[in-house]
């Protein structure tokens, strides 16, 4: 496929609901009609715990002042979440919660929200087959090695700001068997695949500052509910990502502009990411498509830009 069919193909790239709900179904426990009495009450259940957390967040501030999310702070905060974490892939164990998705609510496991968006990622990956991607904030490696192990043609690389995290990842991919946790693939990776997996170079960086990484050194670079985190320091995230990447970017993130009063409020409540995609436009990102196709969260609405980058 040649560049300009690739770009083509992207921008009329499209999530079926049906084809999504088959991929979350190991995560769903129940599924009512939003219209059903059951329905009802879960929104309005779903309603009273997002105010509920929004009012925490603001009585957090009146308390302790509101304080800005430094990089210090949120690398603190994930240190220590790793510091005592496990690689635990796409487990569909865990406490349900209440997604919205097309007509329906549902009570989900939080990781069925990940399995969304790495499904939308690996659609894009199959139009554009990369040789070279990166994953900001790629955490403990939960994604990466999902698309390492099923593109061992492309070289993968992990970026995150915590040592503990990359830490955790480089252990699991010298482990004699690598279990990802694939609800429709149960199992250890085959030979093949732990091999693929442990080609990925994962790094401890700083996502606006990447000086030790050449520009255009990946095709594409893709993010996953981790600019949520750099709204202090998103101009500078974006032009090292723009100069760092040579074709194709991918951010499945809350923007501001599609999100609804409550989402925003928690958003800005909660010091989280509050751009619109026209920032990331004006950033040198020609939006090719605009994805609103994965489950609404008990917070907020993530969704997926699809941009093609546009060199000066």
């Amino acid at each position: 496929m040649t560049d300009e069919e690739a770009k083509q193909a992207l921008v009329g790239l499209s999530i079926d609901k049906q084809e999504m709900l088959e991929r979350l179904a190991p995560y769903i426990s129940s599924s009512v009609s939003k219209d059903s009495a059951d329905g009802r009450l879960l929104i309005r259940q779903r309603f009273k715990n997002l105010l509920h957390m929004i009012a925490l967040f603001y009585i957090k501030q009146l308390k302790l002042g509101r304080r800005a999310k430094t990089g210090e702070l949120v690398q603190n905060l994930y240190n220590t979440a790793y510091a005592t974490s496990e690689f635990d892939g796409y487990n569909c164990q865990g406490r349900n919660v209440t997604y919205l998705y097309g007509d329906q609510v549902h009570k989900m496991v939080s990781m069925g929200n990940y399995r969304s968006k790495s499904h939308v990622i690996e659609k894009a990956i199959n139009i554009i087959q990369p040789k070279t991607m990166c994953e900001i904030g790629c955490g403990k490696g939960r994604h990466v090695f999902y698309f390492g192990h099923k593109f061992p043609g492309t070289q993968f690389t992990g970026i995150d700001f915590s040592s503990n995290a990359i830490d955790l990842a480089k252990r699991t991919q010298q482990c004699d068997t690598i279990d990802l946790h694939l609800p429709e693939k149960p199992g250890a990776l085959s030979e093949q695949e732990r091999n693929a997996v442990r080609t990925i170079d994962f790094q401890v960086g700083n996502a606006c500052d990447l000086s030790n990484i050449k520009d255009n050194a990946f095709e594409v670079v893709y993010t996953v509910s981790a600019l949520e985190q750099m709204a202090h320091i998103l101009p500078e995230v974006l032009a090292e990502i723009h100069r760092v990447t040579s074709k194709y970017v991918i951010f499945c993130e809350p923007f501001w502009d599609k999100n609804d009063f409550l989402g925003r409020r928690y958003l800005t409540a909660g010091n989280y990411f509050r751009a619109k995609t026209s920032v990331f436009e004006k950033a040198g990102f020609e939006m090719l498509n605009y994805l609103d196709c994965l489950p609404l969260k008990p917070s907020f609405k993530d969704t997926v830009f699809i941009g093609k980058v546009i060199k000066k």
